[in-house]
């Protein structure tokens, strides 16, 4: 018995080989047309992407349509390789066969899909181009790069995220950087009785003196509504995002820091929360204060 199973499994063994001695002349001339294709996909790459990125104005666009022809002649490259095996009839056979498999193809590939046509969209409509400061979502950076699938932007914390071409398209997209300018809103909550002309005068004039903080559009201050405790304001400054010194946080906190001490230079009071108690009946009640430190 041993010998018969010996005999079947070398006798298999003859099959493979010679199944292999037959296509092996047709899969190396596969194989070399397959890198054939390959290097001419490199190569129309490499000399594609600096064009398109000079005809779009655009890194991240450019390199995402000289992707979409580099895996098109690659494609291509793969159906006459498996022509030549011998398989091309069944590649046929599984486009035009349909149904089921087209089911079981399209859930399987939905979401590759959807990003790849998003990202098609995308590349034509043109909503950012690298380095834009973009929000999609609840995240925001600056775009670093586009690919078939997703984008890539970097947070100002250095997080790299990587958001879906679908979800762009779908959601609401933010970009702070169509004009190059942002502006900043800040509040402030003042005393009652305060000068509110002067105060103006002061967060003005003392926002201007901040690097980063653009004269025109200038800062501005306005009231916004009467706290139970302060006059509430707003002030706004606009930055220029097109400035390669340009650190949001840095400029923010600046003048808020700036404005803060500059106030209070000048004499005025950002008083804290006050809780006055009343009493509407007519027993009187004794109040008394305490020293933190008695001697």
């Amino acid at each position: 018995m041993f010998k018969k199973i010996k005999d079947s499994f070398i006798d298999q063994l003859n099959i493979y080989y010679d199944e292999l001695i037959t296509i092996l002349p047709k899969l190396s001339v596969g194989i070399i047309i397959f890198l054939v294709f390959y290097f001419l996909a490199k190569g129309a790459q490499r000399f594609l992407s600096p064009r398109l990125a000079k005809k779009f104005d655009d890194v991240v666009m450019g390199k995402f349509i000289t992707d979409i022809i580099f895996y098109s002649i690659l494609l291509i490259g793969a159906l006459f390789f498996l022509q030549i095996i011998g398989y091309g009839q069944m590649v046929v056979g599984i486009f035009s066969g349909a149904g089921v498999a087209a089911i079981i193809f399209g859930f399987a590939f939905k979401d590759i899909g959807e990003n790849f046509i998003a990202g098609v969209i995308m590349a034509f409509n043109r909503p950012f181009k690298k380095g834009d400061l973009i929000k999609v979502g609840e995240e925001k950076g600056r775009v670093q790069a586009m690919t078939l699938r997703s984008t890539r932007i970097k947070t100002y914390d250095g997080k790299d995220i990587f958001i879906p071409n679908a979800t762009i398209i779908k959601g609401n997209l933010t970009n702070y950087t169509v004009d190059g300018f942002l502006r900043y809103e800040i509040s402030l909550g003042m005393d009652y009785g305060t000068d509110l002309a002067k105060t103006a005068e002061i967060i003005i004039n003392t926002a201007l003196k901040i690097d980063g903080v653009l004269k025109e559009p200038a800062p501005s201050v306005y009231l916004t509504d009467y706290g139970t405790n302060t006059v509430n304001l707003k002030y706004t400054i606009w930055v220029d995002l097109f400035d390669p010194t340009f650190r949001r946080f840095d400029i923010k906190s600046n003048v808020m820091m700036s404005v803060w001490n500059a106030l209070n230079d000048a004499g005025f009071n950002m008083p804290g929360n006050i809780v006055e108690i009343k009493n509407y009946s007519t027993f009187p009640f004794k109040i008394s204060t305490t020293k933190d430190n008695p001697e």
